[in-house]
């Protein structure tokens, strides 16, 4: 015979606690996603993209809950992020190893809000430290020049 009771259960002492049983959804530090065309290697293709704080993940479909990813970037193997001429709204991603994606968007609004947000999360250091500004004034005709080292 089986006992019924209203009462909510009380946790244990060797239950882990509640925040530990119950896991955030996957979707809950998606900083952007959408569908966009992905060329890999010699063959353009459309992959859902998900972008989070650490990584960049593609996938098949939109279904990412429970969904497995095709590839996961970290975004601390990216070496190189730039607008391409490739195709119209492209950027390419380059990362450790020689590995490079394209990805292509409809309009140059969705290109840069890409752009945007994969530099608001990109760990990498752009390399200014060796980088050297020249600057030419002229004043009352003449040319004067200041340089700045950063």
């Amino acid at each position: 015979m089986s006992t019924y009771s209203s009462a909510p259960p009380t946790p244990s002492s060797t239950s882990p606690p509640l925040s530990l049983q119950i896991s955030a959804p996957l979707t809950a530090d998606i900083i952007k996603a959408g569908f966009v065309s992905i060329k890999d290697s010699w063959l353009w293709g459309k992959k859902f993209v998900v972008l989070r704080p650490v990584t960049l993940s593609m996938y098949k479909n939109e279904k990412i809950d429970g969904g497995t990813p095709q590839v996961v970037v970290s975004l601390n193997d990216v070496i190189n992020l730039k607008r391409e001429e490739t195709k119209d709204y492209c950027f390419s991603m380059e990362i450790r190893g020689g590995k490079v994606w394209l990805f292509s968007f409809k309009s140059d609004g969705e290109l840069y809000g890409w752009m945007d947000e994969v530099y608001s999360v990109f760990p990498f250091d752009l390399g200014y430290e060796d980088c050297r500004l020249i600057v030419a004034m002229s004043v009352d005709g003449s040319i004067e020049s200041d340089e700045f080292h950063a």
